[in-house]
């Protein structure tokens, strides 16, 4: 009787231990496809704004005085930018960009003079929307003494997704938060607004010290909850030539986000040290 009683308390502790197991590679997987999914998104946002960052240096001097503002988007495939005239009915250049392997971009084709579609004309319409929108936000914060805000169209069907970043007005600056998200309904009516961290974290990327990485960190009161956001992602490639270190952190109390930028990979696991930056 007790054979058989000891021989069934070791099988529930295997059941157990094995439930656990189950559990924990379970959880583990789930890390992975989220961090993949977060890396994804930021290298999507980082392309189209590296479009813009290219074709800005590929309007020859002579015709900046014909262009009335710009606008980036991409259709799935390839990445556009765009530079309309004073009647924002027509591009003065269009820029096309393909990409190249898991990572950049390369301009494939450069046309002048060509007519807006009916839906780049939406897409300009709902781009001065969001700049409008952050720029006011930025000023409210004080955030425009270091920073402007950038605005990248992640999506725009069936609704417009856009983003603001920070982009740094000095060398040295790594600008970490100070991002918003809006959505616009189709026919580019707001739909809402809303920071992804609580504020600009302004880092310093000139400090003579070497470091084994960055960090920063989150505590779950905006988008930017337990993990490194696609918004983090695509601003550190965009400076990743300026930093010293192999990666970045985000650090919260339940996780860790590691991103090594060279690479680029993203590691999502349990904050088990206990790790914290203040």
């Amino acid at each position: 009787m007790s054979v058989s009683l000891n021989s069934r308390i070791r099988m529930k502790q295997i059941l157990t231990y094995f439930s656990i197991f189950l559990t924990t590679v379970a959880f583990g997987q789930d890390l992975e496809q989220l961090s993949n999914k977060i890396l994804a998104e930021g290298i999507e946002l980082y392309r189209n704004e590296k479009a813009s960052w290219i074709s800005t240096d590929s309007v020859p001097e002579a015709d900046r005085e014909l262009v009335n503002g710009y606008f980036s988007y991409s259709d799935g495939k390839n990445y556009f930018s765009i530079y309309v005239d004073k009647t924002d009915k027509s591009a003065v250049y269009k820029f096309t960009f393909s990409p190249v392997g898991n990572l950049e971009i390369e301009l494939i084709q450069t046309e002048k003079n060509i007519p807006l579609s009916e839906s780049e004309i939406n897409i300009l319409s709902v781009r001065k929307k969001a700049v409008g929108l952050s720029s006011m936000w930025y000023q409210q914060f004080g955030y425009t003494q270091i920073v402007n805000p950038n605005i990248i169209i992640y999506r725009t069907e069936p609704e417009f997704i856009v983003y603001a970043i920070p982009g740094a007005k000095q060398h040295g600056l790594l600008p970490i938060g100070g991002d918003l998200r809006m959505t616009f309904k189709p026919d580019g009516e707001l739909n809402r607004i809303d920071p992804i961290h609580n504020n600009l974290i302004p880092l310093n990327t000139d400090t003579p010290e070497e470091t084994a990485y960055m960090a920063h960190e989150h505590r779950g009161k905006r988008l930017a909850k337990e993990y490194m956001t696609s918004t983090d992602v695509c601003t550190l490639l965009l400076y990743r030539q300026f930093l010293k270190e192999e990666k970045h952190l985000s650090v919260h109390k339940k996780f860790i986000s590691e991103f090594y930028y060279n690479e680029p990979r993203l590691v999502i696991r349990q904050n088990i040290e206990k790790l914290k930056l203040r």
